[in-house]
């Protein structure tokens, strides 16, 4: 049994009268749904005739009638279009629903699609209303679309006359101010939400005070790290659990600006020692450097922070 017999045979069972099928039509195009694809050469006219019951010439007389009635289509000549037919179907069943369902049916796609932040797409409710010479008209979308049918504006009018029998001003200044509150707390929302990245983007661009340690692997292997969360000894101990015991600590650096010192300064300063993993092969005037803390002004400001003079 075909997909297509799965996808479009329940819709066109259901609509199949509305559409304008006879019975006879029904059965023959249904049947050619199950049988899909196929030729509809003559050996397959025949198969179609023996399932229905109805004469070849019948089968072929009624294809004819629905091709020209724009209701069947072929591909290559040879096999019925199955998407045809199916496109065919959902317009004509698009084409039923009151402007009340279509409207609710655009809302619900429009905010599946999440289409609210794009100014490209409208659903079906977001109309202009234009005021003409004589009354006023419903036009699609923005920026002066199409304007609507006369069947589909006075769909329209009725609803709206259903509304305000319904409806008070006092109903609609309730709905009105859930709306307001809504809005104040979604506009609250998104204040909170960026002050909170504010201030986390002000707390991550301060200094933070902690250490730098610079140790030795080997006889000319070095590496450097840091913490400004916890104290040296703490840090002293994971060095070792991840490296072992036989490491020598070779300096240790308390900072006030902690990464700016180590990416801005250290990193870069000895980018050319940079062996491998992180590794550094630094000689022995690199570590008396360190050890003597006499950098630039910039990395003693990295370093110290900020030394005020009194004059």
């Amino acid at each position: 049994m075909s997909f297509y017999f799965h996808e479009i045979s329940p819709m066109l069972s259901r609509l199949y009268r509305q559409w304008g099928l006879s019975n006879d039509e029904f059965l023959i195009l249904n049947t050619c749904l199950v049988h899909h694809p196929l030729i509809l050469d003559e050996k397959n006219l025949d198969l179609i005739s023996d399932v229905t019951s109805q004469p070849k010439d019948r089968v072929k007389s009624i294809l004819i009638k629905l091709y020209k009635e724009d209701k069947i289509s072929y591909v290559n000549g040879e096999y019925l279009d199955f998407s045809y037919i199916e496109r065919k179907l959902k317009n004509f069943e698009y084409s039923l629903m009151s402007m009340k369902d279509k409207i609710a049916d655009s809302i619900s796609y429009y905010e599946t699609m999440n289409f609210s932040n794009n100014d490209e797409f409208n659903h079906l409710g977001q109309v202009e209303l234009l005021p003409l010479e004589k009354g006023m008209a419903i036009s699609s979308g923005y920026n002066r679309g199409e304007i609507w049918s006369v069947k589909d504006i006075q769909e329209i009018i009725n609803e709206l006359n259903i509304f305000l029998e319904y409806s008070d001003q006092g109903a609609i200044d309730n709905y009105n101010e859930k709306i307001r509150q809504t809005k104040r707390h979604e506009i609250e929302l998104r204040e909170a939400e960026l002050k909170e990245r504010k201030e986390k983007a002000q707390a991550a661009s301060l200094p933070k005070q902690g250490i730098v340690i610079v140790f030795q692997l080997s006889n000319t292997r070095y590496k450097f790290s840091y913490s400004y969360k916890i104290s040296a000894s703490n840090k002293i101990e994971n060095i070792k659990a991840t490296y072992g015991d036989s490491i020598s600590i070779i300096h240790t650096f308390e900072t006030y600006d902690t990464l700016t010192f180590f990416h801005q300064f250290i990193k870069k300063q000895f980018s050319n020692r940079l062996f491998n993993n992180g590794e550094y092969t630094l000689t022995d005037d690199d570590v008396d450097f360190l050890k003597s803390e006499k950098f630039p002004s910039n990395a003693m400001e990295w370093l110290n922070g900020a030394v005020s003079s009194n004059i």
